[in-house]
């Protein structure tokens, strides 16, 4: 009698614990919608084109800087300058560098190449890098652009709609589509891309009393005087995610940002491995990691909860609890459409959708061991590494 009541009393709180994870995920996949309906829909009819120039930033792109660089090329609006500056690059990042900037000469593209093998006591080499790009074309642009390497464009009007955007409202950034060539790699993007609009959507972005602001920063642009009033990439040199730390300069006063839909005009190389996704969110999370590392270890070991009770969902199959049953499918059925809103912006497999809450377990279990070793990898650099010169400037 006992023993039935016991089990009775788990299943009961199984399936409790279930309908939470359901109504969980059911918020995240209205989130996901809510936060898509906040994209603002590119105006292709933009003709005024201020003049601007390009920024680069640079580290190890010898196998992308190429497909970065021609896609500029093919756009209806050309810059007057396209910087790269090359940080600490140890690939062959400049031979392909000098090669390319020779190429494009007869195509009417000024392509200049800085390279940075020091960066100076109190900054990052991202923002560094950005720094050094900008004091180089400040003189002649209206409208700076900043392109990650690995960032390229899809359609010929989309460099002119992006900086027309950017002359209007000060800032603009494009949501692109990520670009996976390993299945690790789409597994990962689907998550991430499924919880940054779920969770931290730019309903709430662009929401005046949330706190949440963040734009793509693979390829933005701002309005040089928007630029020079939020203090440069000076600003932010000590920021880890320098982009979002913008964003949040510029929401606290007050400066207005767009964020585009542009899917079908810009396109971002993902990362191919789980664990490089992994670094990405450590790299997003690194500060308050290292002030509340208890705390973290906390967080992580609850958020895997959402994944984990819908991965044994369809385990509920051997219990002989109707009720249980059906409990578990709906909350990996609902995960899985969550999820799969991420797989379709990004072009890939529903399959992945499906698979969303085994991977979902396993990242957030490799998080939490960055967590505990107090360490990541960006980029061919480790951590340590990366805050080495912040921490001595602090000293």
């Amino acid at each position: 009698m006992l023993v039935s009541v016991l089990t009775l009393l788990g299943e009961s709180l199984i399936i409790f614990i279930l309908a939470l994870i359901t109504a969980f995920w059911s918020y995240g996949l209205y989130g996901v919608r809510k936060s898509l309906s906040r994209l603002r829909k590119p105006n292709s009819s933009i003709t005024h084109t201020p003049k601007f120039s390009i920024i680069i930033p640079c580290r190890n792109c010898a196998d992308t800087i190429a497909t970065t660089i021609k896609s500029i090329a093919t756009q209806d609006a050309k810059p007057l300058n396209i910087v790269v500056v090359d940080d600490g690059s140890t690939d062959g990042s400049a031979e392909v560098l000098r090669a390319l900037a020779s190429e494009l000469v007869g195509r009417g593209l000024r392509v200049s190449v800085v390279r940075v093998d020091r960066v100076p006591q109190g900054w990052l080499p991202k923002p560094y890098a950005c720094l050094q790009g900008y004091l180089r074309v400040r003189d002649e642009s209206e409208v700076l652009v900043f392109l990650d390497s690995d960032t390229w464009f899809t359609r010929g009007d989309a460099l002119r709609v992006l900086v027309g955007e950017a002359w209007v409202t000060g800032l603009a950034s494009y949501a692109p589509r990520f670009v996976c060539g390993t299945r690790a790699c789409r597994a990962a993007e689907v998550l991430m891309t499924t919880l940054s609009h779920a969770f931290l959507g730019f309903d709430k972005v662009f929401d005046p009393k949330s706190r949440i602001a963040w734009f793509f920063g693979c390829c933005w642009a701002v309005r040089r005087d928007v630029y020079e009033a939020l203090g440069t990439h000076e600003s932010v040199k000590h920021e880890i995610v320098e982009d979002k730390a913008f964003a949040v300069t510029a929401k606290r006063r007050g400066v207005g940002f767009t964020v585009l839909a542009g899917f079908d005009r810009a396109a971002s190389l993902w990362h191919p491995r789980l664990s490089d996704s992994v670094n990405v969110l450590a790299r997003i999370f690194w500060g308050r990691i290292m002030r509340e590392r208890g705390r973290s270890l906390a967080y992580a070991t609850l958020s895997l909860l959402p994944y984990l009770a819908p991965a044994l969902g369809p385990v509920s199959l051997v219990s002989m609890n109707p009720f249980l049953m059906v409990a578990g499918y709906v909350a990996y059925g609902v995960c899985v459409l969550a999820h799969a809103i991420g797989s379709k912006l990004n072009g890939y497999s529903v399959a992945y959708a499906f698979a969303a809450p085994y991977v979902g377990v396993a990242m957030i279990c490799m998080f939490m061991s960055r967590i505990l070793k107090g360490e990541f990898e960006w980029r061919g650099r480790k951590a340590g590494e990366l805050l080495g010169n912040i921490h001595a400037c602090s000293a």
